[in-house]
């Protein structure tokens, strides 16, 4: 069998949750091949390692913190591309009477 399948299942291995027929290909792989021995050893001795700090969930305040800076951002926007629109008809209507 070729390593990198047994690399691909030696996670799944470690923690137990190969099928049988699977452990029994990684065992035979590992009886011949020190490179994937040597892996298992690195990730048995991974194990330990402590897990990830879970994120906290958003609190009510910041979740209306984030509502006050989107609603004032497209106020804006909103505000702004009305000008805009404005502008550019007030100008189109000027050009359009001087053209008569």
């Amino acid at each position: 069998m070729k390593c990198s399948i047994i690399r691909d299942l030696l996670p799944h291995y470690v923690e137990a949750k190969c099928r049988p027929e699977s452990e029994k290909l990684v065992e035979q792989h590992l009886s011949t091949c020190h490179g994937c021995q040597e892996l298992l050893a690195e990730l048995r001795s991974d194990e330990t390692v402590a897990p990830l700090p879970v994120p906290a969930i958003c609190t009510e305040e910041a979740v209306q913190t984030d509502r006050h800076v989107w609603r004032k951002y497209f106020g804006r926007m909103i505000i702004k591309g009305t000008l805009l629109f404005f502008a550019v008809y007030i100008i189109l209507l000027m050009l359009f009477h001087a053209s008569k």
